[in-house]
């Protein structure tokens, strides 16, 4: 190893091990004024165990790395051998668990409320990320099929009988993510929306409604102890996954508090429930709670007693996953009307005794419905995607051609358009217009410079148009603009415009993916794809990238229209737009296949722009700027704009002269 390559591993590894946590504690630091009116949650004693905790992982997986892998703990020297031992046969991702872990304990140690409630997600998420987006496809090259298989793993997709070990791991794997997102709820309730409190039923509850709440929460904690077959475990754990992140995407939109009634007198059951400093409940929530009052969190009596404070409208624990449990007890045992008909029990008892509104119940089942059918949803949206790649159609109009997604491209330039101009306000229309000219010419220019070829003379790309609108937002700024208002609105509406455009992505072929397994894929044979005539991956089953696209948008969507209406800075969402956008495409690139695209060090030309809009994302998050605090009103010249804008978008990106040899004449051959 010569001496250059020496001095730059040390670097490498100085700067993930020193630059990259100082840049985050900096990071939290600034964005505290931000995070002012988020919960203060310090606990020195708990968060310096858990940074210790953290940092003796990272120790144990870096040591591992070394000894049993013959390797260093960084990509840039990483391990010639597969690790299986050590710290590796508990955990999979130990390096990254203990550093997300040691960053909670940090901010929870020192108070920090952005470090926590701000920087630590995003770590979480970034961690992800990487291992989503880098190095399991990296693995899979070097190692090829072969695995780690630590305890804290799925079990296996088969229909062998589970052993004890497998129900354990269930069993954390399961509830563990869902306490911890509840705890997180039930913290933020009254900070995201201390002026919205859903009320429930203010009448007592007898005791015996604890003890039948009771026996619903061991009804489901006792599922995966008596589940049978691992395949089944494993696709509980998915199901409660899916509603785990529902349940959260849900909260996060819709933070309504909600305080269960207390109990009536109940002699010694009741006493045990309520401790003996706790506080009776009253029909008005306490303004502010008392610190370290404890509620009776009665519809989540098992899982939630160890929570402080009043309750978040988190979807209730026990009208959500008896579902789950049920459906666990059916695969195992038969009787699926028996099991389904006493969760529908359970929810009921929760109604009527008041834990639990009418609302919130239609919620839980709701989200209950979408992960006990998220197999069979996944399906049918491939299905959906692989008709959709499949349906190119053209109709000639003298030397034009007006292809058939052009109903997609005109549909996403208006979605952007309606969205900008009611958030930004109807004195910003002019403006808009500029930005949207130049968003699509940006895209166009930095689509032929990296991806233009005698076969393609007309591509698009994203980031050309990320330039394009930040030239456009200056020069609107320049000529008299809000540029901070300009660039929030059109951050906010990034996402939808991107989720409607990847329909046009799917017929035109473009940022497709590469070769896939055949349950995981869609398959284009559609000669006018890209797929088929550029990447030769015709009759295939390749990844279906945009439609991963689609739905990490609709998700991202939402949650930066959430922050806009809790006035949050716009610096702010511009730059969150920038993290959680980056993060989603260093992933979707990771699976995507086009033979045009440059790679550098292993990652796509793509990977590494989304690396730079991350951090530049993060920069900017910082930044001092406005919040726009109006409420979003209608503008009436919004329509009139975005039906324009949508047809100028339609012909630069569906409509092409596919006889003639200048270039930019033509989006695919004839």
């Amino acid at each position: 190893m010569s001496r250059l390559h020496v001095l730059g591993s040390a670097a490498y590894g100085a700067l993930f091990v020193l630059g990259v946590p100082a840049l985050l504690v900096l990071w939290a630091g600034r964005l505290e004024g931000i995070a002012a009116g988020l919960p203060a949650v310090g606990s020195p004693a708990v968060g310096w165990t858990l940074a210790a905790v953290g940092l003796a992982g990272m120790a144990a997986g870096w040591w591992a790395l070394v000894h049993f892998g013959q390797g260093l703990p960084m990509n840039v020297a990483p391990p010639r051998k597969l690790v299986t031992r050590g710290i590796y046969a508990v955990l999979p991702h130990p390096i990254y668990a203990g550093f997300s872990l040691a960053a909670a304990g940090y901010f929870l140690a020192t108070g920090g409320r952005a470090g926590l409630w701000i920087v630590t997600p995003c770590v979480v998420l970034g961690c992800a990320a990487l291992v989503l987006g880098y190095e399991r496809h990296d693995m899979r090259e070097r190692f090829g099929t072969a695995r780690p298989r630590p305890f804290l793993r799925l079990p296996d997709a088969t229909g062998d009988t589970a052993s004890f070990a497998d129900r354990v791991r269930v069993c954390l794997l399961a509830f563990v993510p869902w306490v911890l997102l509840q705890a997180a709820a039930v913290r933020l309730s009254t900070s995201l929306a201390p002026a919205q409190q859903l009320l429930e039923n203010a009448k007592p509850i007898p005791a015996w409604i604890a003890v039948f709440c009771a026996l619903g929460g061991l009804f489901v904690l006792a599922a995966p102890l008596v589940g049978r077959r691992k395949g089944d475990l494993r696709a509980f754990v998915e199901m409660g996954w899916l509603a785990t992140a529902l349940g959260a995407f849900c909260f996060l939109l819709f933070p309504l508090a909600a305080f269960p009634p207390a109990p009536a007198s109940g002699g010694a059951w009741q006493r045990s429930l309520e401790g003996p400093n706790a506080i009776p409940f009253s029909p008005s929530p306490p303004t502010p709670l008392p610190r370290g009052a404890r509620g009776v969190m009665l519809e989540s009596l098992v899982l939630d007693r160890a929570i402080d404070a009043g309750g978040g409208a988190f979807p209730p624990f026990l009208v959500l996953w008896p579902f789950l449990a049920a459906w666990l007890y059916a695969r195992s045992f038969g009787m699926r009307p028996f099991w389904y008909l006493a969760a529908c029990g359970v929810a009921a008892g929760c109604m009527a005794a008041g834990l639990a509104s009418p609302w919130r119940i239609s919620v839980s089942l709701a989200v209950a419905a979408v992960a006990l059918s998220g197999p069979s949803l996944w399906r049918c949206a491939l299905w959906a995607a692989q008709r959709l790649a499949n349906s190119w159609r053209q109709w000639r109009v003298g030397p034009a051609r007006i292809i058939v997604h052009a109903a997609y491209s005109a549909a996403a330039a208006a979605t952007g358009c309606l969205i900008t101009c009611h958030l930004a306000g109807q004195a910003q229309v002019p403006y808009l217009i500029l930005v949207g000219v130049c968003v699509v010419l940006g895209a166009g220019i930095w689509g032929q410079f990296l991806k233009g070829n005698s076969k393609l003379a007309r591509p698009f790309g994203f980031f050309g148009g990320v330039i394009g609108g930040t030239i456009g937002v200056v020069a609107a700024n320049l000529l008299g603009g809000n540029g901070w208002l300009l660039a929030g609105a059109g951050a906010v509406a990034a996402p939808f415009i991107q989720a409607v455009g990847r329909l046009r992505c799917l017929v035109q072929g473009c940022c497709h993916g590469r070769a896939s397994p055949p349950e995981q894929g869609i398959i284009v044979t559609q000669q006018h794809s890209r797929v088929v005539y550029l990447a030769k991956l015709g009759g295939q089953p390749i990844y279906p990238t945009p439609l991963y696209s689609i739905l990490y948008n609709l998700v991202l969507g939402p949650l930066l229209l959430r922050a806009w209406t809790l006035s949050a800075p716009l610096p702010f969402i511009v730059g969150a737009c920038l993290i959680l956008g980056g993060m989603g495409r260093f992933v979707e690139e990771a699976h995507r296949g086009e033979p045009q695209t440059m790679h550098f060090s292993g990652l796509a030309i793509y990977q590494w722009l989304a690396l730079v809009g991350i951090a530049a994302g993060t920069l900017v998050s910082t930044l001092p700027g406005p919040a726009y605090s109006s409420e979003v009103q209608l503008v009436p010249q919004a329509f009139p704009f975005a039906a324009a804008f949508g047809l100028f978008t339609a012909f630069a990106m569906s409509v092409d002269f596919p006889d003639a040899q200048r270039p930019f004449s033509r989006l695919a051959p004839l």
